[in-house]
């Protein structure tokens, strides 16, 4: 109860503060119009533009959000059903699923299988280095 009112605060506070900075915006550029510098009018305009923008964005979110948070109906808390946890056998089921797969393939060795272009030439006929794959001829070409 006390989370979801906290949320509301924030969306609300959130979405109050950016109509002001909508409002200062707009402001803004209708004030860049009376500067006589055009220097002046030029970083006023974007700069109000820029402020506009990010406010309306914010907008758009927090009032999205909250039409999502609606239309989700009473949370969980709310009803005051029991917390749902994790199985916490899960990780070790697929963990245990993992390794009879590697002892199936005779690779369960528990070691780091290498990283990246490493772990790609162990698992091919060209070995850990390329100079293995010479040795044993599976790679035609020059070597040093």
């Amino acid at each position: 109860m006390v989370r979801t009112l906290v949320w509301w605060t924030v969306a609300a506070a959130s979405a109050i503060l950016s109509i002001f900075f909508l409002v200062v915006g707009i402001s803004l550029c209708r004030a860049a119009y009376d500067l006589k510098n055009p220097y002046q009018f030029i970083l006023t305009f974007f700069s109000s533009n820029f402020i506009i923008l990010i406010s309306v964005v914010i907008l758009l979110g927090v009032v999205l959000r909250m039409i999502g948070r609606l239309r989700q109906g009473p949370s969980p808390e709310a009803v005051d059903s029991p917390r749902l946890t994790p199985d916490s056998s899960q990780p070790a089921r697929i963990s245990h699923e993992l390794l009879s797969r590697d002892h199936e393939d005779e690779r369960a060795t528990r070691q780091p299988q290498g990283v990246g272009s490493e772990a790609y030439l162990n698992g091919t006929s060209q070995g850990p280095t390329p100079e293995d794959a010479r040795k044993d001829g599976h790679i035609r070409g020059r070597s040093k």
